[in-house]
């Protein structure tokens, strides 16, 4: 079974190839304050160029460790991984307590190996994780909150990868994307995605979920498995809670299933309105099967009457 590809690499001189990627780049006469320390607080004015971030500004951290630890930073645009700044890989923390709000685009990694943690509250109109020249890990405590427009994980070059480890609560109001290579796991239940039909969440790389049984179920608006996509579920005893798709669901890619310790019985893994496709491959230990009912998704451990789930397989072995 498949685990996203470590995000941490070592990082490659670089020289403003980030700009050439997105839209990693401060805005026309927008006023930029860049970071000077090697480390400290985010609310200390000293260790900014211009003064501690406003909502009208771009920040830019280079190779330093940034602590957020007061609640109320802001900035317009937050750009992670710049190349100006000491050789180390950036690492910003926010604390328990704290929190930072970003207007437009939070990029992490934009041309350097960079990680960001947080334990307190960050909002972002577009989070971007990692660009084609390096990779990232954003990992959201279990007592963290994300809040992002959208989310974009990667980028066209899956040797640099990223990852986004859900442990607090995620709410992506827009849409989110995965690029090959990348992944994204959800250990919990608090995660949303979506809030109109138009809103997708679309994997080419690996979508890990862990839901577990009896808490709330995974709320998606529609979601898109590519051909380079795979799905990644652990079963544990406690069961699992379904990922509810209040839109289209559509199935290509590889499913895995892991073991932990589940009884025998039937889990729904995803439910969506409709659901179409079918996984091209799958892995799992030999006790297990996957079929598609209806609108649902389903994994069995034990006997089945139906161990082949695409109705194509179903058709030519009972052809008469």
């Amino acid at each position: 079974m498949p685990r996203p590809q470590r995000a941490w690499r070592l990082c490659r001189p670089l020289v403003a190839i980030a700009l050439v990627w997105g839209s990693a780049s401060a805005a026309v006469g927008q006023p930029i304050t860049t970071w000077l320390g090697a480390f400290g607080d985010w609310e200390v004015p000293a260790n900014w160029s211009a003064g501690v971030p406003t909502a009208a500004h771009t920040a830019e951290i280079g190779g330093v460790v940034v602590f957020v630890n007061q609640p109320g930073g802001s900035c317009a645009q937050l750009l992670v991984g710049v190349d100006q700044g000491p050789p180390d890989a950036p690492f910003v923390n926010v604390f328990p307590g704290g929190s930072l709000s970003v207007g437009g685009l939070l990029h992490v990694a934009v041309s350097r190996e960079s990680n960001f943690l947080q334990d307190g509250s960050v909002s972002a109109g577009e989070l971007r994780l990692g660009s084609p020249f390096s990779g990232t890990l954003y990992h959201v405590l279990p007592g963290g909150e994300l809040i992002a427009g959208s989310v974009h994980i990667g980028s066209t070059n899956p040797a640099e990868t990223s990852n986004l480890l859900a442990d607090g609560r995620v709410t992506i109001t827009g849409s989110l994307f995965i690029e090959f290579g990348s992944g994204i796991t959800v250990p919990g239940a608090t995660f949303r995605v979506g809030t109109v039909p138009s809103d997708d969440v679309i994997v080419n790389g690996v979508f890990q979920y862990l839901g577990l049984g009896g808490a709330a179920d995974v709320a998606l608006t529609r979601f898109t498995m590519s051909p380079t996509g795979s799905l990644w579920t652990q079963i544990t005893p406690l069961g699992i809670s379904a990922i509810v798709v209040t839109g289209p669901a559509v199935l290509d890619g590889t499913l895995f299933i892991n073991d932990a310790g589940a009884a025998n019985g039937t889990y729904e893994l995803l439910r969506a309105n409709p659901l179409s496709g079918t996984f091209a491959g799958s892995q799992a230990p030999p006790d297990w099967s996957w079929r598609i009912e209806g609108n649902s998704l389903l994994l069995q451990k034990g006997s089945t009457p139906v161990e082949e789930t695409s109705w194509s397989e179903l058709k030519e072995r009972y052809r008469p």
